[in-house]
């Protein structure tokens, strides 16, 4: 009796590999047809890990795998890293890397020659600059749904309108290594501003990104210092700016709050934290 079921047995294995090796070709032929990208941009980085699995990301700069300046480091330590060198983009099959308002006009026109589009992305200045910037990278991606999905998120920090405060605004400054601090025309004073606090660096006439010494800091006198990560590479002058006595010693009744992620305002995710955890420092000092 087994034997006389042999060869259906037989027949009905090979049907079950044709079908296995058929899909496994499929499959194959729908990876191959959507197109890989790249980025040489720590900013870039942080949209293209947003928007994409890693399987649809051929390369990231070698500062995206790193913890002290990506908020997406683990994901993009799954992708192979670049140092914007021509020689390395020569390589990727990419027909689209992402650069910067800053990249030199060689790069794009190197890529160009090497028929690959250079797409620059604008840091973006506000909130609605970030979702009108996704969109546009939206459509050159072909990823107008997941940007949907973003822009959608995005809409709680657009229209958040805070509680009215009672009593004067409090006065704080988002400090970084070295001083650095974000100034006007940044997502980041746009945030707090949002939440209900003073972003003193504006009063400072910060516009954008710039760095303030000690003494500066000590005479702005701040309610609240938003100190960034300093728990890392403490061996570094910029990071042991945030652990300076004197500003302790002469900001007796400025409150000092650590926020030790690392945030970006290239990465949706993080601004949502970020605003989270702004939201519950403000709650935190204000009572």
């Amino acid at each position: 009796m087994c034997r006389c079921f042999d060869p259906m047995r037989k027949a009905c294995v090979a049907f079950l590999w044709c079908v296995l090796i058929a899909s496994l070709h499929a499959s194959e032929r729908t990876k191959q047809t959507q197109p890989l990208f790249a980025s040489v941009n720590l900013c870039t980085d942080q949209l293209l890990l947003e928007l994409f699995p890693v399987v649809r990301i051929e390369s990231l700069s070698f500062l995206s795998k790193d913890p002290q300046y990506s908020p997406n480091w683990k994901k993009a330590r799954l992708v192979p890293s670049n140092h914007a060198q021509l020689e390395e983009l020569f390589l990727l099959k990419s027909p689209v890397i992402l650069t910067s308002q800053f990249s030199p006009k060689l790069l794009s026109d190197t890529l160009s020659s090497l028929k690959k589009k250079s797409v620059p992305f604008a840091y973006p200045a506000s909130l609605s600059d970030l979702q009108k910037a996704l969109s546009e990278l939206g459509e050159v991606l072909g990823a107008n749904q997941n940007v949907t999905a973003i822009n959608a998120s995005l809409d709680e920090l657009v229209h958040y309108v805070p509680e009215k405060t009672v009593g004067a605004r409090l006065r704080v400054l988002a400090l970084g290594p070295g001083g650095y601090t974000n100034g006007s025309e940044t997502i980041e004073h746009e945030l707090l501003e949002k939440v209900g606090f003073i972003n003193v660096a504006v009063e400072a006439g910060v516009k954008q990104f710039s760095a303030l010494s000690l003494e500066h800091v000590v005479a702005l006198q701040p309610d609240v210092i938003l100190l960034g990560d300093h728990t890392r590479n403490r061996s570094s002058a910029s990071q042991r700016f945030l652990n300076h006595p004197a500003l302790r010693s002469a900001l007796k009744r400025t409150k000092f709050v650590a926020d030790n992620e690392v945030h970006s305002s290239c990465s949706p995710q993080s601004l949502m934290k970020r605003f989270q955890f702004l939201r519950s420092v403000y709650a935190s000092v204000s009572a």
